[in-house]
């Protein structure tokens, strides 16, 4: 950090303009004294621990032996601002969860009962009702035989033949397991809506 003609910056700048109007630049071939005689001063920064609900205002510099220091104040924000800040956090937080409960939904899953990988997702699982109610109108109708199945393709690229029982089961199963994901991310939303600080919400996690 380096302070210069009142401001902080993170890295030396590539030009300064000197107080009589000329420009310097090549600042970092010159030593501490040579940029001191400029005016530029390698800068601590002194920040006191802070909350969530202030901020750091404008610091006070002072310069001593070449060196600067730059003590910042802690200000409280207004308590507008402060609710602001943690319902955005809320809001982020909800979006994350949801994110990670859909990632979790639409990954194709075992199922009790049943040795392979099903789609989870909810076209998928829209699929295999209008297949169940397909086939029982078929068969019901007169179309096929009692037992008649479908060929159901899995998520590991292999085809299985499914009946009526099979593919309502395991659509109920489906069901649970989505149902199940959901009743977590309520639970969660309620931590998050219960939630005083962004601290509570770090802790939330799927």
């Amino acid at each position: 950090m380096f302070y210069i003609n009142g401001g902080i910056f993170t890295e030396l700048p590539f030009r300064i303009v000197l107080p009589d109007g000329r420009t310097r630049t090549s600042l970092h071939e010159l030593d501490d004294e040579g940029l001191a005689e400029l005016g530029v001063f390698p800068c601590d920064e002194v920040k006191p621990e802070k909350t969530w609900a202030q901020y750091y205002g404008t610091p006070s510099v002072t310069v001593e032996n070449g060196r600067a220091t730059a003590v910042y104040p802690v200000v409280d924000y207004s308590s507008a601002d402060a609710d602001r800040i943690l319902e955005e956090a809320k809001v982020r937080k909800r979006g994350e969860i949801a994110s990670a409960r859909w990632a979790e939904m639409s990954t194709p899953t075992m199922v009790e009962g049943y040795p392979h990988l099903w789609f989870a997702d909810k076209e998928s699982m829209n699929d295999m009702l209008r297949a169940s109610v397909d086939l029982q109108t078929a068969i019901a109708l007169g179309h096929l035989p009692e037992g008649s199945g479908v060929e159901w393709k899995t998520a590991e690229g292999t085809f299985v033949t499914l009946g009526l029982n099979d593919l309502v089961t395991i659509r109920l199963l489906l069901s649970q397991r989505q149902q199940g994901l959901y009743a977590r991310e309520a639970g969660m939303v309620a931590q998050i809506t219960a939630a005083e600080t962004p601290d509570d919400l770090e802790v939330i996690m799927w």
